[in-house]
């Protein structure tokens, strides 16, 4: 039997006459978000990493459209916005200093969709942060994690969200089955409440330790904060 290594080397040979001589490579990743006019119509690949990356003039609405199945957040100062596909006129964000930095993905650039009791984990569980448990806390960790209302599938502000600081064990602990659970004892926690949705989502925060009631799966994990 002919060696790996020739093999891989009939295969490249083969290849060569129909590369023009060249190695074939993949091709490009598509563009995730594209300006339009009245700014010049470059594109914005997928990624972005928050690099500094100046869009249009402070202050200025901006017109763009973002692909099929892609998500295109925009930073300013502390805050930031999303937007999903689809085109976005004369929009006006409402961020310090105009966008300076932007972070694009797609679908197929995503690795596997998180599962309910992740997403509870990711919505609802912080075992890490310091205090103080403040607004910018709130504001910070929901636009961090990504924490919106779905409807008509456009992204909203959410009108509440809590955050439990314990950790997932402790918290995973309170399913005693499926169905709905309550705890025996206190948790820290915090709610941070809507004060303002237009542009940015903006929320006010109180500390409270209270118990905490969860509905369970058929796995024993949390997939819903009740109270």
């Amino acid at each position: 039997m002919m060696p790996l290594i020739q093999r891989l080397l009939c295969l490249t040979l083969l290849l060569l006459p129909l590369s023009g001589g060249r190695i074939l490579q993949p091709p490009p990743p598509r563009p995730c978000a594209r300006l339009l006019p009245p700014e010049p119509q470059s594109p914005l690949p997928g990624g972005g990493g928050g690099q500094e990356h100046r869009l249009g003039q402070a202050g200025a609405p901006l017109s763009f459209a973002v692909a099929p199945g892609c998500e295109l957040t925009l930073w300013g100062g502390q805050a930031s916005r999303s937007f999903a596909s689809g085109k976005h006129l004369n929009v006006s964000l409402g961020l310090e200093g105009g966008p300076t930095a932007f972070h694009c993905s797609c679908l197929e650039q995503q690795g596997p969709r998180e599962t309910p009791s992740e997403k509870f984990v990711r919505q609802h569980v912080d075992p890490d942060s310091k205090p103080p448990f403040d607004d910018k806390y709130c504001n910070d960790r929901i636009s961090k994690y990504s924490i919106w209302k779905y409807e008509n599938n456009s992204k909203q502000c959410k009108p509440t969200n809590m955050f439990i600081h314990a950790r997932v064990q402790q918290v995973t602990a309170v399913c005693r089955g499926s169905g709905n659970y309550t705890s025996n004892t206190t948790f820290r926690k915090t709610v941070c409440k809507l004060q303002k949705g237009d542009p940015i989502c903006l929320y006010s925060a109180r500390e409270i330790n209270y118990r905490i009631s969860l509905t369970c799966d058929n796995n024993r994990k949390p997939v819903h904060l009740i109270n």
